[in-house]
């Protein structure tokens, strides 16, 4: 009744109450064709690199915290003699994956323990500098030729979600001279 007799008002009413609820629950989201950004950004570097066979390639890697939470980076020193907080992804030039080598497999449900001096916290917004090594004494890459290196960190209160990917470089293995 009171609508009929104050149009006006009601409708600036039923605006101001109703219509920013609508706007709420429409979620931004992605753009189409664009993945959501992860809660840490990852950049290895350099782009490009060229090894000996049986070198030993260093990659630097950056982690920037994205999100609202202080994410625990300290790392263990594994068996493998890679950084085991990371999922590999390394592919020859032709596109197919390239093997661990045996013996060298991901350690699986190990515990580790950690000192008060390895202990690594990254806090929101910032970021932090790594080195990832020993790749081609844990993978099958001594072979001459192209292969692509990317990483993923994997969240480890919900498998088979991860934190982060990062870029994709290119390690170019020089013949043997």
């Amino acid at each position: 009744m009171m609508c009929k007799a104050v149009p006006n008002l009601c409708s600036c009413i039923f605006a101001m109450l109703i219509l920013p609820g609508i706007g709420a629950q429409v979620g931004k989201g992605s753009p189409p064709g664009k993945a959501p950004r992860l809660p840490v950004e990852l950049v290895l570097s350099p782009d490009r690199v060229t090894v000996a066979p049986n070198s030993d390639l260093e990659l630097s890697i950056q982690w920037i915290n994205r999100s609202r939470d202080a994410l625990q980076c300290d790392f263990p020193e594994t068996r493998s003699g890679i950084d085991e907080r990371y999922e590999y992804e390394i592919r020859r030039s032709d596109g197919q994956p390239v093997s661990r080598i045996p013996g060298k497999e991901k350690e699986k449900n190990r515990d580790f323990s950690w000192s008060g001096a390895d202990y690594c916290r990254l806090m929101p917004g910032a970021s932090e500098g790594f080195v990832v090594s020993g790749l081609m004494r844990a993978f099958e890459m001594n072979r001459p030729g192209e292969y692509a290196v990317q990483v993923s960190l994997p969240d480890p209160d919900h498998p088979g979600r991860i934190l982060g990917r990062s870029n994709a470089v290119t390690v170019t293995v020089r013949a043997s001279q």
